[in-house]
């Protein structure tokens, strides 16, 4: 019968730094919690999941609570795709990127195009362009 050997020498050491540097690549990414926002001269803090979705409109971009309340925040939608959770949030179009939570339904529109309701009320139209219907089709149901 084989009898287990015991190893000496420096393993235990190196065995450690190579599991610290192979769990620093599985670091799960931080999103963004909360947003502090201005309204008048004060300063606000609102959770991530009171926010029903961001919108961009001439070189600005809001907030909108789900409670309807708007703020402007200094990011681009493209910056606050990589810091809102990519379960809760999805850009799904130029103008808009929306919080799962706040989507209604959706219809049918040209071409292949959808449209989105969502709460709060938008005035305007939401169109989800053809390339992005499959992928928020698919976001919607996982």
């Amino acid at each position: 019968m084989l009898q287990p050997k015991t190893i000496t020498g420096d393993f235990p050491k190196e065995n450690e730094m190579y599991i610290s540097h192979l769990s620093g690549g599985i670091r799960k990414p931080l999103f963004r919690q909360r947003f502090l926002v201005q309204s008048g001269e004060q300063l606000i803090p609102v959770a991530s999941k009171e926010i029903a979705y961001f919108y961009a409109e001439d070189r600005w971009t809001y907030l909108i609570t789900k409670s309807n309340k708007r703020y402007l925040v200094d990011y681009k939608l493209k910056d606050l795709e990589n810091m809102m959770h990519p379960d809760h949030f999805f850009r799904i179009n130029r103008s808009y990127m929306m919080n799962r939570e706040s989507i209604l339904c959706l219809s049918p529109y040209l071409k292949g195009q959808l449209k989105v309701r969502v709460e709060p009320h938008v005035s305007s139209q939401i169109v989800v362009s053809r390339a992005k219907t499959p992928l928020l089709k698919q976001w919607l149901g996982s």
